[in-house]
């Protein structure tokens, strides 16, 4: 089912993300506004509702899918109930995507059978000792682990000792992504051209036991690194300013990547998002069909 925008058709997503506090340090800026508030329990559950009941006609598509996310969100004490409303509704995948500064007041014993997966934010070597214990009780909650490291310029040194430390822990995937284009004072910077390579393919090297995935970065500017990819797939987007009618397509209204007419014929255009044209313009090389 497609959905026209804009920016041309997209795929009527099955997925719905919510923002559900304002506070989400760990978040890579994109396009998405600043909630100007976090969206209550009340509104948490009419969401939940219009998104898998309030979806389900000839014209519409009910999710699936529901990827709660901010700051304090894998510690509010409504979330577990309002996942449980969303299985009765027909969601079928939870994720959580928590904050690096609650992750050590996390309790993964509430998730038991209502989490699919917990998404872990690891910005520094610093972040290691706390992963470690999280994914050990994930395990034992049956919740699955994605550690998502940042490609900020910060922790381009550490990468290959965050990747071996992380390796054996058992995590479904190791996940690095490329800073999305911010126009804040205050964003993390995104590595200059070239300094992000040589860190980056050792850290892919020494995991061996561990999935591995590279988000934001185009298919031609890793071809001489291992690293698998995939396209990102559509969701929508809700926070306390974007509620159900008025939620935000993930794709194009927060994040619009880049790709020339060129990339059709690149044998790597079905897994690639292609690039930002703002790092384009600020001289990263131009995308090239492989």
């Amino acid at each position: 089912m497609l959905r026209w925008t804009a920016a041309g058709a997209v795929t009527t997503p099955d997925t719905v993300q919510m923002r559900v506090e304002p506070h989400f340090p760990d978040r890579l800026p994109a396009g998405a506004p600043a909630p100007s508030r976090r969206i209550g329990p009340a509104e948490l559950r009419d969401n939940i509702r219009y998104f898998t009941e309030g979806l389900d006609t000839p014209r519409s598509r009910s999710c699936r899918a529901l990827v709660l996310s901010g700051h304090g969100v894998a510690t509010r004490n409504d979330v577990p109930d309002a996942i449980a409303l969303g299985r009765k509704l027909g969601i079928q995948w939870v994720v959580i995507h928590a904050g690096s500064q609650e992750l050590p007041r996390v309790d993964a014993r509430w998730m038991h059978g209502r989490v699919n997966r917990l998404v872990v934010p690891i910005h520094s070597a610093d972040d290691l000792d706390t992963a470690s214990q999280l994914a050990a009780a994930c395990a034992e909650a049956d919740v699955s682990v994605v550690f998502a490291i940042d490609l900020r310029s910060k922790i381009l040194a550490d990468l290959p000792r965050i990747a071996r430390h992380l390796d054996p822990l058992g995590s479904t995937a190791m996940v690095f992504t490329w800073p999305f284009p911010a126009h804040q004072r205050a964003a993390p910077r995104a590595p200059a051209p070239g300094e992000w390579h040589t860190p980056l393919s050792d850290a892919l090297a020494v995991a061996t036991r561990t999935p591995t995935l590279v988000r934001g970065l185009p298919a031609c500017h890793l071809r001489s690194i291992a690293g698998p990819m995939r396209r990102t797939s559509n969701r929508w987007y809700v926070d306390a300013d974007h509620q159900q009618r008025d939620a935000l397509l993930f794709l194009p209204d927060v994040v619009v990547f880049h790709k020339p007419d060129a990339c059709r014929f690149c044998a790597h255009d079905g897994d690639c998002d292609g690039f930002f044209s703002e790092y384009l313009d600020a001289g990263h090389p131009p995308l090239s069909p492989i």
